[in-house]
């Protein structure tokens, strides 16, 4: 058992007492470190919908989330709305959940990097969560972003039917990333690939899980790997480097 912090509010203690356990880091460090932090989400389909649920209740409450997309019922059972949100915008319905923390939302589909840069002043993000399912759009923020904003952090979020992984990407490793991609889209036709969402729920909770773990980690200094792969089949989900084995 650790003492209550008189200091701190009830709403907070629980949060203040997870940071006071890291050796060399307290919780008003944590506090003013994380109160100027920005994050932009793209994406908030299955892998982008939870993650606000996560990273508010670690106290980060400065985001920017862009989707064009209306809710549909066939997102119910796995995205982070119900069957009355069915015809509202995504952003709009995620926005109206946390109405105490700064949340700005645009409401359009970003065709490219350039088009994101229009919409977006890049370099104010400290964390770009990108869960959009657009290959050609990942491939093209990824080609140029490091070149303008070298010190960008991004974590990139994506399933498949049985296999899901997020990626923490910087400059130093994300030719590594690019390369990989572009080996496994050899093999597929990219126009075609994605004829149907096909996250589930687990998909859902995971992303919010690790992603946050991500950005968490990275904030406190914590030991982390930089890829995170979970094989629903194989019950078998682990965080690892590019020159370790999954």
């Amino acid at each position: 058992m650790y003492p209550v912090n008189s200091t701190v509010d009830n709403k907070h203690i629980r949060l203040s007492n997870f940071i006071d356990c890291f050796p060399s880091y307290t919780y008003p460090e944590y506090k003013n470190k994380i109160n100027n932090i920005k994050i932009l989400l793209l994406g908030l389909g299955t892998a982008g919908s939870y993650i606000l649920e996560v990273l508010t209740k670690l106290g980060f409450h400065n985001f920017i989330l862009i989707d064009g997309d209306r809710i549909e019922e066939k997102n119910i059972m796995a995205q982070n709305y119900n069957l009355s949100d069915v015809g509202k915008l995504k952003t709009s319905v995620i926005k109206s959940k946390f109405p105490n923390i700064n949340v700005k939302v645009i409401n359009e589909k970003i065709s490219s990097y350039d088009n994101l840069k229009q919409k977006i002043d890049l370099s104010k993000i400290d964390f770009f969560i990108n869960c959009a399912d657009d290959f050609k759009l990942q491939m093209d923020i990824l080609n140029n972003i490091f070149n303008e904003y070298p010190k960008t952090k991004i974590i990139y979020g994506g399933y498949s039917f049985l296999m899901h992984s997020d990626d923490f990407i910087t400059k130093s490793n994300y030719k590594v990333f690019q390369k990989i991609a572009l080996k496994q889209s050899a093999n597929i036709n990219i126009d075609n690939y994605v004829i149907e969402n096909s996250g589930s729920i687990l998909n859902g909770f995971m992303s919010a899980l690790v992603i946050s773990t991500y950005v968490f980690n990275y904030v406190v200094k914590n030991r982390y790997k930089d890829q995170f792969l979970g094989d629903f089949y194989r019950n078998k989900f682990k965080f690892f480097n590019q020159n370790e084995k999954f």
